[in-house]
């Protein structure tokens, strides 16, 4: 039987902190902030992305970008960071002899940033991300799930890009940088996450480091509506393949078991070789390269997605079959021995977790923030073990309704009346 990692958790001050502790000659930290681009107004649009760039510009002690690649490079160590709709994330992975070194460059570069205060760094960082908005855009890959979140609900937060748009990023003042950072950027609206080997006096490390501020701050994110409606927009544009990407809301806050439910149709349905939909429009009808699933969790509300890439003259065939294959669902179910194989899938997934040391430092944040509580590996494993059939079969009866449908093209393809005609069978569930 494998051994699952134990997820503990310790309030330091107003700071969670998550601690895994593993047998290992590394250790992964990840800092998160409770601040993204929910909780901006449409002016500031791209300002918590802006400010996670900003910070690896320098601070007080690493005063310089080169200085903090360096000190951690020194090492043998990798850093990456990231912008959400509500978190902002920065972590750090190193040799466990550099543990204190990691926690000190953490804590300095997100509460002791020198370029939040320059005028001259931050107008440079607001040209850089002017750039990669271009190439987000110039990108189809990248650009329909952008115009897809506008599809699906133009009046919420989640239509607005995390990055901004050219006019919001090129119009932020240094003011609003150092105002938006001193707001949140506090111990008590951080999460800490440490996973690998721990020593015995990481208390006391994160104590040496963290801040006096005792200032608790509340988070008001925008409440989800749903549109109750299908929803369809044909963006035109020349080029040799159509994205379309379909996404279903489930316009209320997930549970475990649901969230379990979601990633187990996820993989029956369209997330590899063999699933449902890569069989049906790939390898039967040749119909695309790439056909997929994904789901992403909200903090009131979650999406379920398919998307792939078509020929102009064969999406309109790709539509009406994955509207069969719905279809089908809803009638028919899911097969017992696919439900069985995902279950097994969805298990040994967890067993390769348990060696993914940076990846165990996002599970306790995701689990708190969106669930409340930490839900341990063998608590997981036990609502694994209670799904069945009737919970997926219950699951797509309820999600794949017209009145969740959003539908987004970006190509070529210019028939929005066509593809509306096919979405329209649809047939949705009693009640």
């Amino acid at each position: 039987m494998p051994k699952y990692p134990q997820f503990l958790e310790k309030q330091i001050a107003n700071t969670q902190v998550f601690v895994t502790p593993l047998e290992r000659n590394a250790t992964a930290i990840q800092f998160s902030f409770e601040v993204g681009s929910f909780l901006e107004n449409e002016t500031q649009a791209g300002i918590s992305h802006l400010i996670e760039h900003l910070l690896f510009n320098g601070s007080k002690k690493y005063p310089s970008q080169k200085i903090i690649a360096e000190s951690i490079k020194k090492y043998g160590g990798r850093t990456n960071a990231f912008t959400g709709v509500d978190e902002t994330g920065f972590w750090i992975y190193m040799p466990a002899s550099a543990i204190e070194k990691t926690l000190d460059i953490l804590f300095d570069i997100t509460f002791n940033p020198l370029a939040i205060s320059k005028e001259k760094e931050i107008n440079n960082e607001k040209k850089i991300i002017l750039e990669e908005i271009k190439l987000h855009r110039d990108n189809p890959e990248w650009h329909i799930f952008e115009l897809a979140n506008q599809t699906l609900n133009p009046d919420h937060k989640i239509a607005v890009p995390i990055i901004g748009y050219e006019k919001t990023v090129a119009r932020i003042t240094k003011e609003e940088v150092k105002e938006w950072w001193k707001k949140y950027y506090l111990p008590a609206n951080l999460k800490i996450a440490i996973a690998g080997y721990i020593p015995k006096n990481i208390e006391e490390e994160i104590k040496k480091f963290l801040p006096a501020e005792d200032k608790k701050i509340k988070n008001n994110f925008p409440k989800y509506h749903s549109k109750q409606k299908l929803r369809l927009k044909v963006h035109p544009k020349d080029t040799d393949q159509v994205k379309l990407i379909i996404i279903f809301e489930n316009a209320t806050k997930i549970k475990p078991k649901e969230m379990i439910t979601f990633e187990l149709m996820t993989y029956i349905l369209g997330d590899r070789m063999g699933s449902i939909l890569s069989e049906e429009l790939r390898v039967k009808e040749g119909l695309c390269y790439d056909v997929w699933g994904d789901i992403d969790n909200y903090n009131d509300f979650s999406l379920f997605s398919i998307g792939g890439g078509f020929n102009e003259k064969k999406i309109e065939r790709a539509s009406q079959k994955i509207v069969e294959i719905l279809n089908q669902l809803k009638t028919q179910g899911f097969g017992e021995e696919k439900v069985r194989e995902a279950k097994t899938n969805y298990l040994g997934n967890l067993e390769i977790k348990c060696d993914d040391t940076a990846g165990l430092t996002y599970w306790p944040i995701f689990d708190t923030r969106y669930f409340g509580k930490i839900l341990s590996f063998e608590k997981t494993i036990e609502i694994l073990n209670s799904i069945g059939k009737n919970d997926l079969d219950n699951l797509a009866k309820k999600l794949f309704q017209k009145s969740n449908m959003a539908i987004t093209t970006l190509g070529s393809f210019k028939n929005e009346k066509s593809l509306k005609l096919i979405f329209d069978q649809l047939k949705d569930s009693p009640g």
